[in-house]
Formats: structure tokens, C-alpha cells, sequence
């Protein structure tokens, strides 16, 4: 906190109205140029474009290490003073408007699928799951392939198990599968206090907290070490309460 401060005490506003021009330029370049070059690089590793956008947005920002970057370049004489300005006006831009950004993913998303640009096109051949798909349907003979979304159809999967660490495309496949299937039973991974309350109150189904899994592993490990009986130890760890009673009927 102390650093943020010391560093927002550096910060002109002055700036804003001497060289406004100049202010826009650097953010466009971090919010604009950072994420333009992020989303065709992923999508040259051939990644999807779901991954691309996600990607480009979260890089649309700059943080702490541009500040101690530009404060060795002015120590150095590499840069003039105002740079500092430009740079902190630009950190401090692009880090606000980074959560709107994050909000508009989606409709972001969903208008470059819509359209029939050569990008989107390319990224859904460079999707590996999207060829290995393609090459099963080209084994499996002439059969109608239609998808289910264009056919009418609706999924009939029973569990969807999300186990990626990343909240909002956890979010999104919750989102996604409720939307096609409204049944469906989910178990959802997560690692933070907040995002678990989140999907509580979006019904997400069974929601498993990372960091309450890893101690009840090292708890039960622990009890085994000092000779607790394993289904005494399992009880521990799962409901203390019922095996305070397994023991006291043991005792009886």
C-alpha cells in the first residue's frame, strides 16, 4: 500500500491538460497495441479465440515493474522526467478500465463469432479439439453431423466437472452449460473465499475449495502419523462432530 501511495504522490494531473494528446497515445498503445499483439500471438499458437481475448485483456494494463522501470530510466538519464508522468497516467487509466474490459468479454467474444472474419475462422481451424473433431467425423463415415445448437437439440450430459483455476472461465462454463442444459449437475473447482460465495449464490452445484481439500489431506496424514485408526481419522477430518460421537460409543 505504501508503495502505491509513494508512487501515486509522483503522479502530475497537470500532465492531462499540458499534453493530452501525448497521454493518449500511451494509453492506447497499453490498452489497444498490448492486447492487439497478445491476441494474434495466442492465436498463432493456435489457441481459441476465447483463450485470445481472455489473454489480450488481462495484458491490457501495466503495473508496479513500469514504475521502477521508469524511475531507473529517469536515474539513468535514458528518459526526461514527463515520461513518468505519461507512464503513471497510463498505468493508472489502463488499470480502471481493465475491469469494463473484462465485462465486455463476452459480447466481445460473441461478436467476432458472429462475424465471418478471416481471424475467427482461422482460430476455430487452429483449435485442436476443433480438428481432432473434424478428423473423427471424416472416419465415422456419412452421417449427419449437424450441431445439436443448429439442429434444435438440447445436451443431455449429467455432470460437468470445471476444474480450471481461471474464476471467470469457471464462471463462464457454469454460465454455458446451464444456458444448454438446465438440469445438469456441476462440480466446480475454486481457490477463493469470494469466488466460492459467488457460485453459491449462482447455484453452481458442488463447489470444491482447493485449500480446504489440502488441509483435510495433511490433517488426515498427520492423525495417521500418531497412530489414529484410519476410519477414526477419516471422521476427524470429514465431521468432527461424528466422531466425537464414534468415540464416546466406543468408550460405552
Amino acid at each position: 500500500m505504501l508503495f502505491f501511495v509513494s508512487v501515486g504522490m509522483l503522479f502530475d494531473p497537470s500532465i492531462l491538460v499540458s499534453k493530452p494528446l501525448a497521454v493518449l497515445g500511451v494509453i492506447l498503445v497499453i490498452v489497444v497495441g498490448k492486447s492487439l499483439a497478445a491476441f494474434a500471438i495466442v492465436l498463432l499458437f493456435r489457441y481459441p479465440i476465447g483463450t485470445a481475448l481472455t489473454v489480450s485483456v488481462s495484458l491490457a494494463q501495466i503495473g508496479e515493474f513500469s514504475f521502477i522501470l521508469a524511475a531507473l530510466g529517469i536515474a539513468l538519464n535514458l528518459m526526461p522526467p514527463e515520461a513518468r508522468d505519461l507512464i503513471l497516467a497510463g498505468a493508472l487509466f489502463s488499470i480502471t478500465l481493465n475491469p469494463f474490459l473484462f465485462a465486455a468479454l463476452p459480447a466481445i467474444e460473441r461478436w467476432l463469432r458472429a462475424r465471418p472474419s478471416s481471424s475467427a475462422r482461422w482460430s476455430a481451424r487452429a483449435d485442436p479439439a476443433s480438428r481432432r473433431s473434424r478428423r473423427r467425423r471424416r472416419r465415422s463415415g456419412p452421417r449427419d453431423h449437424r450441431r445439436p445448437r443448429s439442429s434444435g437439440q438440447h445436451d443431455h450430459a449429467r455432470l460437468l466437472i470445471v476444474a480450471t483455476p481461471d474464476s471467470y472461465l469457471a464462471r463462464r462454463a457454469v454460465e454455458i452449460a446451464r444456458q444448454r442444459n438446465p438440469g445438469i449437475d456441476i462440480v466446480v473447482r475454486t481457490h477463493s473465499y469470494e469466488e466460492l460465495a459467488r457460485l453459491r449464490a449462482e447455484h453452481s452445484g458442488q463447489i470444491i475449495m482447493g485449500e480446504h481439500e489440502l488441509a483435510r489431506a495433511m490433517l488426515h496424514y498427520a492423525l495417521r502419523h500418531f497412530g489414529v485408526p484410519p476410519e477414526r481419522a477419516r471422521l476427524l477430518v470429514e465431521d468432527p462432530a461424528s466422531a466425537d460421537l464414534a468415540a464416546e460409543a466406543d468408550r460405552r
